[in-house]
């Protein structure tokens, strides 16, 4: 049946095969099956018991997880109602037999979380000491430094200032030494000409004379451009000599200044890492106090539960308590009636 069925199947979507069986069939025999399987489980009654069997069973697993569920939940609320019947107990200082060794255990306790309580108040109080001693110097060490480039900048305005008046007599002394030497060859252009005119004997004597007049006055105008020249130069040299002075007055003081920053900058640096490494160890220190309170805290439940325990086995009359034994009973008649819900399953 199986094999036929396969076969009615593939032989449906094959491309390139010749056309198989209608869809009706392939359903009309899939009903069939289901009818005959059908059939057999109405006749057969020990299938239909043992499928009964299975889901009965099934379910009563399910019903008894759910019930573990609440029962859980309800000891858990249980739980806490004792806890909160002995520390109410116990802060009330309500006198309860049958437990010195828990109440002691607690004194010990508390004067324990007391002393790390008082020791976290003066930890922060130390922490908030150092943090405004750390604003504080980093405020004085940017202070100190600013004041120092103020200081400083003049100097440096000063140091631009002589650099760019030396850069232009450099430029000017080399302007002046070109103009010179332009001078001296035309000069000496000039003088061999002069030469040049008295050694010859194909001009006339006087207009030789009246040429060479001629070119010694033009000397004469070059030597005195050459003196006023070398005047200049001279001057400019003093200026440009001063200015250098002037310029390494300038960076002495500005590197004095700079020595000063860094010292600064390093005595400060130091300082900020070592207040900063003793914040750290403080904050360190406060979260180890806190973590043994969280302890001492969790110490303390199970003795609270205990307490709470023997308490209400003695039902002290006492009003404040009253809250506590009447759900203590409310929840104690819930955990009986799931346990024995589970019971019966």
């Amino acid at each position: 049946m199986t094999d036929f069925l396969y076969s009615l199947i593939f032989a449906q979507g094959l491309p390139g095969t010749r056309e198989g069986v209608p869809y009706w069939i392939l359903w009309f025999l899939l009903c069939i099956i289901l009818l005959l399987i059908t059939f057999i489980f109405l006749r057969d009654k020990n299938l239909r018991q043992r499928l009964n069997s299975f889901f009965f069973v099934a379910k009563r697993k399910l019903i008894k997880l759910r019930i573990q569920a609440r029962l859980k939940k309800e000891n858990t609320r249980l739980s806490e109602l004792y806890k909160g019947l002995g520390q109410k107990t116990w802060e009330e200082g309500f006198e309860v037999e049958k437990a010195e060794n828990f109440r002691s255990e607690l004194e010990r306790l508390e004067a324990q979380k007391h002393r790390l309580e008082k020791e976290s108040e003066a930890t922060q109080t130390r922490l908030f000491e150092l943090e405004q001693t750390l604003s504080k110097h980093i405020e004085q060490y940017t202070s100190s430094i600013n004041k120092q480039t103020e200081e400083r900048q003049p100097y440096q305005d000063n140091l631009l200032q002589a650099k760019e008046k030396e850069k232009h007599r450099e430029r000017a002394i080399l302007e002046k030494q070109k103009e010179l030497e332009n001078s001296v060859k035309e000069r000496h252009s000039l003088e061999q000409e002069i030469h040049k005119i008295r050694d010859t004997n194909e001009l006339p004597s006087e207009e030789k004379t009246k040429m060479t007049q001629n070119l010694q006055e033009k000397v004469l105008s070059l030597n005195k451009r050459k003196e006023e020249a070398d005047a200049t130069i001279k001057s400019q040299v003093q200026e440009k000599s001063n200015l250098e002075r002037l310029i390494k007055q300038q960076r002495k003081r500005i590197e004095g200044y700079d020595q000063r920053i860094k010292k600064i900058q390093d005595e400060g640096k130091k300082k900020t890492e070592d207040l900063q490494k003793e914040i750290k160890k403080w904050e360190q220190k406060k979260i180890e106090i806190q973590e043994n309170i969280e302890n001492t805290n969790k110490k303390k439940a199970p003795l609270f539960e205990h307490l709470g325990k023997i308490a209400n086995k003695s039902r002290i009359q006492k009003n404040e308590l009253e809250a506590f034994y009447s759900q203590i009973d409310m929840i104690n008649k819930r955990i009986e009636e799931l346990e024995q819900q589970i019971e019966n399953l």
